[in-house]
């Protein structure tokens, strides 16, 4: 029996990716479970780090999550993605959304 109504994860492929850390490689995004560590980019990289994936169905995506792990990110990077998050979803959502909230919350504690 399939689920309805409620948020699915998306079956994906990885169709390209710009750099990877040999022990992160970018295949890790393609299992969940307690032992992947999922993908890196290499050290020293040039940014910004892309990747594209290739969902199996035709879907209407309304959130994506991803995680970054502060101590490894650059704020020289990472600022101006989340600065364009908060203009997409504000302008999906309105600015009183919880989500758009969250991300001005995010870029005020900067």
């Amino acid at each position: 029996m399939k689920a309805t109504g409620g948020p699915q994860k998306l079956r994906f492929t990885v169709q390209t990716c710009s750099g990877e850390d040999t022990d992160y490689p970018v295949r890790e995004l393609l299992y969940h479970s307690p032992q992947t560590r999922g993908w890196q980019s290499p050290r020293f990289c040039k940014y910004p780090q892309e990747i594209v994936l290739r969902l199996e169905n035709t879907c209407k995506v309304q959130q994506i999550q991803i995680l970054s792990h502060e101590y490894k990110g650059r704020e020289d990077v990472g600022r101006p993605l989340l600065e364009r998050a908060l203009i997409i979803q504000e302008s999906a959502l309105g600015p009183d959304h919880p989500d758009v909230l969250a991300i001005k919350d995010v870029l005020n504690s900067e």
